[in-house]
């Protein structure tokens, strides 16, 4: 059975991960017999309403060999055939919901069934200013989530350096994982700004953060 590294905030796949999921997967039974792949089925929904959620799913799995290969989901159902056992990897993506990191263990010739509850994403606002107290633009905003949350690396890779504010300083970054503390930062022709620590909440938008360049 899946076992969600963040159950009950993580949520959906990954612009810079499914960069991985356009590569051709190897196929699972080069090396091994057709007799120990296994078939991973789901569903993915949301999990305040429990309705299904449509999006992408990717699965990365294998040993020696990886497979990489992702689905979108109908209905909110998904499913992977002809899976190497042992260790695998889920992500997901939905619009308008925070991205998802799971697990699961994959195990010869039996189906896994998979299930992913979706929360909606929260967003996060503000301004970013010169040393001057000035509205600063083409400013490069960055996130980064506590090394203590499972999949923190993947999550950060999503919105590092993904924002950058308008003329009037503002950003806006949407696509986070609630209820968890995230750090955001600024930089500006290699200056940094000080880091602001935050939690945010499912489906809100925190408003008014101020990041402040030397």
């Amino acid at each position: 059975m899946m076992e969600p590294y963040h159950r009950v905030c993580c949520g959906a796949v990954l612009g810079a991960v499914f960069a991985i999921a356009a590569l051709s997967p190897q196929p699972a039974g080069a090396q091994y017999a057709d007799a120990v792949s296994a078939a991973v089925v789901g569903r993915m929904t949301d999990l305040t309403t429990g309705r299904p959620a449509e999006g992408l799913v990717t699965l990365i799995a294998g040993h020696p060999d990886n497979l990489v290969e992702t689905a979108r989901t109908r209905g909110g159902m998904f499913q992977f055939g002809d899976v190497l056992p042992g260790p695998a990897v889920v992500l997901a993506r939905a619009d308008g919901f925070a991205p998802y990191f799971g697990e699961l263990t994959i195990e010869e010739r039996k189906q896994s069934d998979v299930r992913i509850g979706l929360l909606p994403e929260a967003t996060t606002s503000g301004f970013v200013l010169d040393g001057n107290g000035c509205p600063a633009a083409d400013a490069r905003v960055h996130v980064g989530y506590s090394r203590a949350l499972p999949g923190a690396g993947l999550f950060s890779v999503l919105t590092r350096g993904r924002t950058v504010t308008q003329a009037g300083g503002a950003f806006v970054i949407a696509g986070l994982v609630p209820g968890t503390r995230i750090s955001f930062q600024a930089e500006r022709g290699g200056r940094l700004s000080n880091i602001v620590t935050v939690t945010v909440e499912p489906g809100i938008e925190q408003r008014g953060l101020v990041l402040r360049l030397p």
